[in-house]
């Protein structure tokens, strides 16, 4: 029942989206202005554009894996971006594309209206793919919580909320959420159940291949191990390090790749992180200014009141919707109250 719930929120959240893609101009442009960019690129190309159904769940950075699923690596900025999720959009949308010559335009060719085709039905098949994979995390999820909670009804109760957690727009998007989730909940299932460390360790390393903080799943990796061996032999410790570093492994073989493209060339011309850092926190650092403590900056305050003025005004309505059921209800009891008085 909760799964059914669940799938109907999610339809319900892809709807709203839909009409409000229909209603609104949006916030985000990102898409349209990559397929102008293709279009500037090349002038000779025909013009393309994605369904306004389609492209409202294809913004931020959204844009960025439809175009690793269609064209690959083409810049550095993609590489803050994991393969895993383009790989997945790439081969569901053959699945379901039988012509060959179109999966050749839009996999791999320098034209630009294939490109942008390519983008929106990467695109449309990331919004299925979700949509179709997300019960499985939701039933996922649902035994992991009676394995940790050992309570049905707690663990029905965080099933439910879990599904309308306010961060259900991105896995109604083409992002990572439902995916990585996928990984993350199959792989605690694994081992708090099954006790299956390796298939464990393969599920989380598929996670990291999809996004960065993959790489902390292997935290679970250790933690379980400590905890089921109070005396830790050498052949247990060894197994469980090489678990570890196999779900590190897809983090560093995209590092390695990325420096293989730009790194090994004259040391003139190779960028500067080559020599300080990795790719990763380069680019992040240098596009997104994400870094340890960067967001704790003067330039930040008017973002926080801004958040602390829309917390306090839900927090205001929720104490009105909360004295209102009060009322509507105490109104109810008295009218029947009232009602059986005048019956005797």
């Amino acid at each position: 029942v909760v799964v059914v719930v669940c799938v109907l929120v999610k339809g319900f959240g892809i709807l709203i989206g839909v009409v409000s893609s229909a209603l609104f101009e949006p916030y985000d442009s990102s898409l349209s202005l990559h397929l102008s960019a293709s279009a500037i690129q090349h002038p000779n190309a025909t013009a393309f554009h994605c369904p306004k159904a389609i492209s409202a769940f294809c913004t931020w950075d959204a844009v960025y894996f439809t175009g690793i699923a269609t064209s690959g690596y083409e810049t550095e900025q993609n590489f803050a971006f994991f393969p895993g999720f383009p790989m997945l959009l790439r081969l569901f949308s053959r699945l379901f594309i039988m012509d060959e010559s179109l999966l050749n335009r839009i996999y791999g060719s320098e034209d630009a209206t294939a490109a942008a085709v390519g983008s929106c039905y990467a695109c449309f098949f990331g919004v299925v793919l979700n949509f179709l994979l997300f019960p499985i995390v939701v039933m996922l999820f649902f035994h992991v919580s009676m394995e940790t909670l050992k309570d049905h009804r707690l663990s029905v109760i965080s099933t439910f909320l879990f599904c309308i957690n306010p961060a259900m727009p991105f896995f109604n998007a083409v992002y990572t959420e439902t995916v990585f989730s996928l990984a993350i909940y199959a792989g605690l299932l694994l081992l708090l159940k099954f006790h299956q460390h390796l298939l464990a360790s393969l599920v989380f390393a598929c996670g990291s291949a999809i996004r960065s903080n993959g790489i902390v799943l292997a935290g679970f990796i250790a933690h379980h191990f400590l905890r089921e061996h109070s005396v830790c032999g050498t052949f247990g410790v060894v197994a469980t390090f090489l678990q570890c570093v196999l779900v590190v492994l897809p983090y560093m073989l995209l590092q390695s790749s990325a420096t293989d493209l730009f790194c090994n060339t004259n040391a003139s011309q190779s960028p500067e992180w080559c020599q300080h850092s990795s790719i990763y926190s380069h680019i992040q650092e240098k596009y997104w200014n994400v870094g340890f403590m960067k967001q704790y900056a003067i330039e930040q305050v008017p973002r926080v009141n801004a958040c602390a003025c829309i917390g306090c005004v839900g927090a205001l309505l929720a104490q009105l919707l909360k004295h209102l059921f009060a009322f509507l209800f105490i109104s109810m009891i008295r009218s029947q109250i009232s009602f059986l008085h005048f019956q005797h």
